[in-house]
This record gives C-alpha cells, sequence and structure tokens, in this order.
C-alpha cells in the first residue's frame, strides 16, 4: 500500500461480513402474524481491485445463523441465514409477521434498537468498540413488495491497525469536523448517510495490552488534517498523534494504518493525579496532562457504561471565544479514569468535559478552572473591632480568572441553585453578551415533568431550565447542596463547598465601597482587597439582567434560620445582605473552604400517636446552624430535608419514633409534638 504522507490514509479494499450472531432478542410485541415471503439476501459485492491487499476473504460470505433485521417500517422481524447456506454469497430467507405490501428494510447484524424513518434506516456505529472485525461490519439494504432479491451495501467505512505494544490500554479517534459514531439514517439504496440522530466525534477501542489487528467501524466522510489519535498506555501516560493531510473515508472500504504505535508519542510522565484527596466536580490545573476519577461528584460511586469522554465546551471568559481544543486539547476516557490535557501555551481559563454513554447522554461531567497561578484565600476576620464572620473564602468568584475590578474575567460563572454545573455569565459591565464558548452553547429549556429533575440536569449540562417565579426542579430538594456536608453536587473544587448564609455578615454600606465605573463592590479586611462583581442574573424566565447593577451570589439555604439562598448587592444596597430568591435563577458562587467545625448532632425521640394525629417536627437551634434530615418513623423510605415548618400527619395509631439530624446544633425545641415517651440525646453534645 502507499501512503502519501504520515497517516494519509490509503484504500486497501472492501469490507468482508463474517458472522455476527447474537443471541435471539425476545420478539417484538407488535409482530403481525402473517403468510411466509422467500427472499434471496446478496452479501455486499467486493470491487475488482480487492488484489490491492493481502488481506483475506474480502468478499463477504454468509455463515449459519447471521441474525439480520427485517421492517416494514413499523414492525420487525428477526431472520436466521439458514445453515445451508453458509460459506455462500447468497441465501434464501422466509421472513414472516410484516406487511409484505410495503417496502422492506433489511440491516445486518441484528440490532433491536434500529429503526426506519422517511426510507432510512437508523444504525448505530458504537462510539466505544470491541476492535473485533466482525463488530465493525454493517450492511443495509430494502425491496419493494414485487421484489425477490435483496442486494446488501456496506454503511460505514473501517479503519484497520496493528498494536505490537503490550503497553497500550486504550486508543481513541477524533474528528472535530464530523461525526464519527451515534445513530445515524442510512440509504438502503446505497449505504451512504442520510443524516445524523445522535453522534460523537470520537471512537475508542479499549485495547488492554492485547497485541495484534484491530478494526474500528466509523461513519463515512471527511477526516480533515489534523485529526487526533489519542492513546492511553496501561501505565497512565497520553500518547498522541494527527493526520498530516485531509482524507476520504468512503463506507465498505478498509484503511489500513499499519502498526499505530510506531507513530504513537507517549509521554515521559504520568499525568498528574487529581481527586487523590478528595474527589469534586470541580478542578483547578495549570498545564499538562491530568487524570481525574470517573466518579459521582465528592463520593466513592464509579460511573459506569461509559463510551467515551467529552470535552463540552471551553472559554477564556470574554466575548470572543477560543479555538477549538486551545484549552483541552485531549480527553479520552480509559479503566475507570478520564484523561485530559492542558496545551504548555493556554491561556488562562475554564472547561467542561464529560463522560458520555452511547444514546448520547452525559453521564456526568467536571469544570476544570485553568489557573496558572491559583487563586488565594481571604479571612473575613472576626472579632473587635471587626464584625465580620470569619469564613475564609475565594478571592474570586468560582471560575473568575482575576480578582481586580473591570474585565469581564472577574465575574465567574452562572449557577442553577442545586447543580453542580457552571454556565457562561455576562461578558460585559452592563448588556446580556454571554462569554462565548468553543464547543456547545447554552440553551434554555422550560421546566416539565421531564426536565425538572436531576437525572435530566445531569445529562444535560448546557441546558438551563427555567420556570418563572419556581424551581427548576418539579420537586424541590434543599439537600441537594450543603454547607456543613458537601454534597456530590457541590460545584466547588477539593477543600471548599457552597457558603454558609453568614459569610458575609457584617459587610454593610459604610464599610465597603461601590465603585460605579467597574460595577462592583470593594472591602477592605485587614489589608485585603475583596471585590464583588455586580455580575447581573439570569431570572426565573431564562432572561439575562441586571449586570452592572446588583450582584447575586448563592449560599446553603440549609445554614440560614430564615430559609435565605442568596446574596445580594447593588449601589444603593446596605452592604451585602441576605435574600431568599427562587431557585430557577442563575447566580455567582463564591466557594468558602471547609469549616471543620460543623459536627452532626442526633436527636431521638419516641411518641404515641392516635390516628389522624399531626405533629410539627423539633426546631433545631445553633450558630451557624445547619439543617439535615428528619426520619419520620413511619415506614418512609426515604428522609426529608428538615425545616422548623414541617408537620406530618399519621394515618395509623401507635408507637413512632423520629431521628432528626443536623450540625452545629447547641439548642432544640418541641412544639405541638404529641405524647412523649422518651428523649434519647445520646447523639446530641451541646458543647459543639
Amino acid at each position: 500500500m502507499k501512503y502519501k504522507a504520515l497517516f494519509v490514509f490509503a484504500t486497501v479494499g472492501v469490507l468482508a461480513a463474517t458472522s455476527c450472531h447474537p443471541a435471539e432478542p425476545t420478539p417484538s410485541e407488535n409482530l403481525i402474524p402473517g403468510d411466509f415471503r422467500t427472499l434471496t439476501v446478496c452479501c455486499p459485492t467486493a470491487p475488482a481491485d480487492t488484489s490491492r491487499t493481502t488481506l483475506d476473504g474480502l468478499q463477504p460470505r454468509w455463515s449459519a445463523g447471521d441474525a439480520i433485521w427485517v421492517s416494514d417500517g413499523t414492525s420487525v422481524a428477526y431472520v436466521e441465514v439458514p445453515a445451508e447456506y453458509a460459506g455462500a454469497t447468497k441465501a434464501e430467507l422466509k421472513v414472516s409477521g410484516l406487511n409484505f405490501e410495503k417496502t422492506l428494510y433489511f440491516l445486518y447484524p441484528f440490532d433491536e434498537d434500529a429503526s426506519v424513518v422517511s426510507g432510512n434506516i437508523v444504525v448505530h456505529v458504537p462510539a466505544r468498540q470491541s476492535g473485533a472485525f466482525q463488530d465493525a461490519h454493517l450492511a443495509v439494504g430494502s425491496c419493494e413488495p414485487a421484489a425477490t432479491t435483496v442486494e446488501f451495501k456496506n454503511a460505514p467505512a473501517i479503519l484497520t491497525f496493528t498494536v505490537a505494544n503490550e503497553n497500550v490500554q486504550t486508543i481513541q479517534f477524533c474528528n472535530e469536523s464530523a461525526p464519527l459514531a451515534g445513530d445515524f439514517k442510512i440509504k438502503p439504496a446505497d449505504g451512504l448517510k442520510a443524516g445524523n440522530v445522535t453522534q460523537f466525534k470520537r471512537v475508542c477501542v479499549d485495547v488492554n495490552g492485547r497485541m495484534g489487528t484491530y478494526y474500528v467501524s466509523c461513519m463515512a466522510g471527511t477526516l480533515p488534517a489534523g485529526s487526533r489519535i489519542t492513546a492511553v498506555s496501561r501505565d497512565g501516560r497520553l500518547g498522541t498523534l494527527t493526520t498530516s493531510a485531509e482524507n476520504t473515508l468512503v463506507n465498505g472500504y478498509l484503511y489500513d494504518l499499519g502498526c499505530i504505535d510506531d507513530h504513537l508519542v507517549f509521554d515521559g510522565d504520568a499525568p498528574v493525579e487529581l481527586g487523590i484527596e478528595e474527589t469534586a466536580n470541580c478542578y483547578v490545573v495549570n498545564r499538562g496532562a491530568y487524570r481525574l476519577p470517573a466518579v459521582v461528584g465528592n463520593s466513592d460511586e464509579k460511573i459506569t457504561d461509559v463510551a467515551v469522554g467529552n470535552l463540552i465546551w471551553e472559554t477564556v471568559n470574554t466575548s470572543k471565544a477560543p479555538a477549538l481544543n486551545s484549552l483541552v486539547a485531549e480527553v479520552v476516557y480509559a479503566d475507570g479514569y478520564l484523561y485530559f490535557r492542558i496545551p504548555e501555551d493556554a491561556p488562562d481559563g475554564n472547561a467542561l468535559i464529560g463522560v458520555y454513554n452511547e444514546d448520547g447522554d452525559a453521564l456526568w461531567s467536571w469544570h476544570i478552572w485553568i489557573l496558572a497561578d491559583g487563586f488565594k484565600d481571604q479571612t473575613y476576620v472576626e472579632g473587635d473591632p471587626n464584625p465580620y464572620s470569619g469564613a475564609v473564602m475565594m478571592d474570586r468568584n468560582l471560575g473568575a480568572l482575576t480578582t481586580e475590578g473591570g474585565p469581564s474575567t472577574t465575574r465567574g460563572f452562572f449557577y442553577q441553585y442545586g447543580r453542580k454545573d457552571p454556565f457562561p455569565a455576562i461578558a460585559a459591565r452592563t448588556g446580556t453578551a454571554l462569554f462565548k464558548v468553543a464547543g456547545a452553547t447554552t440553551t434554555l429549556l422550560e421546566r416539565t415533568d421531564e426536565t425538572g429533575t436531576i437525572e435530566y440536569a445531569i445529562a444535560h449540562p448546557t441546558a438551563v431550565i427555567y420556570k418563572s417565579s419556581s424551581d427548576w426542579l418539579v420537586s424541590s430538594d434543599l439537600t441537594l447542596w450543603s454547607a456543613f456536608l458537601k454534597t456530590v453536587y457541590d460545584p466547588c473544587p477539593p477543600g471548599y463547598h457552597i457558603p454558609r448564609e453568614d459569610a458575609v455578615r457584617g459587610i454593610t454600606k459604610a464599610n465597603s465601597t461601590w465603585d460605579d465605573t467597574n460595577k462592583g463592590r470593594t472591602l477592605t479586611i485587614n489589608g485585603q482587597t475583596i471585590w464583588f462583581e455586580a455580575t447581573g442574573c439570569r431570572i426565573t424566565s431564562g432572561t439575562l439582567s441586571a449586570a452592572g447593577s446588583s450582584g447575586y451570589y448563592w449560599c446553603d439555604k440549609n445554614s440560614s434560620a430564615n430559609g435565605y439562598n442568596s446574596w445580594l448587592f447593588g449601589a444603593d444596597t446596605a452592604g451585602i445582605r441576605p435574600a431568599s430568591i427562587n431557585r430557577s435563577c442563575s447566580y455567582t458562587v463564591r466557594c468558602q473552604k471547609y469549616d471543620v467545625s460543623g459536627v452532626e448532632q442526633t436527636l431521638v425521640i419516641d411518641h404515641e400517636v392516635s390516628a389522624g394525629g399531626s405533629f410539627r417536627s423539633p426546631y433545631l437551634a445553633g450558630e451557624g446552624f445547619a439543617c439535615a434530615n428528619i426520619f419520620w418513623g413511619d415506614g418512609s423510605s426515604e428522609p426529608i430535608a428538615m425545616s422548623a415548618s414541617i408537620t406530618h400527619p399519621y394515618v395509623t395509631q401507635g408507637p413512632y419514633s423520629v431521628t432528626v439530624k443536623g450540625y452545629s446544633v447547641t439548642g432544640f425545641s418541641l412544639k405541638s409534638f404529641g405524647n412523649i415517651t422518651r428523649i434519647d440525646v445520646s447523639g446530641f453534645d451541646p458543647e459543639h
């Protein structure tokens, strides 16, 4: 074979069909009993130039039991190639259960999730593949009611390569210009793509140290110069190469890359390991290669069913988008980790990366905060003569690149209450122009029963879910964020969490200064200059508002005795004051360093209930108190967030036990609680 330049792929032959016999699926409920129809199915025909390759068996031939998907556009039939046609290029099939007055559509191998849309077959090219030849093959066909023969056509193109290095773990092909995998509409007459349904711009193969030849199915199209091939070694190092010229991939043809690991250049050192002491949804990084464990938030719960890792968007926090992959060059998932690289010449900025399943849904996503010099802590010193809280806070908003008022890089990002993913904020001091991103842009979705769930929010990290004068959640959940027990949805990096409501205590109009030029409020505490940007917000209708006139910051509602969940300030506001705002708004966040004094307290109350009784939950008090959960003891499977106003009706009389948990509690009181038989305070220590 002849190469024009390094990794300019050469066409070397046509795809050979080999046996792929999946387990027989459960018959669809919409099958229609009917007469048999006998059809001759023909394998794709090999072209005349197959002698150009040394590969054997380029002419497809049927194997006994090959499973074929057949549909009339509504119902589906599962048909196997009879054993008598093994090794032949043609086979006779008996098809039943379909409407033979309609066009029939054929797909090999059988895929129970395939469908017909407007005369095209929707097929799935996996984003994560085995590398086996039979798994890379896909062929389609159709026949009209009067026809007796079905001519199959190969659908995807195939990349083949050899691995001779037993230290290779995973290889990923990436094409930022066109999708390589996902769900596609395929024309059955010629196997060409008619449109995209869901798509991935990358395909992965897990090598796991197995040396040999691999085959990767990808959608035909243009593979431009500079397309990246990324590898992860079994000892955790990244290796990369790029194509040197534009290549055209034709459906049904093999493109031989040769021994691919001869050209991969692996890093000398392993990537920087993130999340060793604490995992999180946000990591602060510099330049170089990194990897983070693919777990849920700050837990150790591993994320399963991952197909690929993906760069979602990147920005430098201005009204001009950066070049794609200029901040994050590679993202690849391998062996439970998400690997990525920040180029040495990358500017400071932010990115969102994630892991996706084969359906194209994000399973989880992480905010990557790129800061060459990191950030500093600022202590809001308390004690005479300082009226402040003593909280240790970041010197900037979450995602901000600078700390001095003026440029858009001081603004940070918007967040919806309880969500972990950042959204671009307003780029100008006034107006509504957002940070420009390279990659997926923000979408606005009205809250419905489908969109208003935490599961939907996780799967759609770029969707702002709005609902006028309400919560973005259909069923409100105040446990998603906590200033005392960091949750899996907390957006702050390791060591920090959503701030307590009282963190800005003592900041007044008298001891802070409004900067009308740069639109924000400045405070000086013990020589520290603290800048609060009037970033504006996104209100409950999804509309951008108030940039340059007001600043809005989220805090933990559970840390407020009055139910406040945000701070508000402006030119005429008396400092920074708490406010209670609807949770579908989008505000900025100023993270607070862990306050290790928060100690869990437990109170258990046994009581007698008469039928129809209704009791109010105990009220817990304390300086910096954070509500936690109440377990009513009536057989409910889930605890609920505690509040002094919660009451619970009992349907059946009898003895019950209520367990209440909070943090930094100093006392409790009971009102309208009924007949108490015992109070257990063994888990309650007011000294804390």
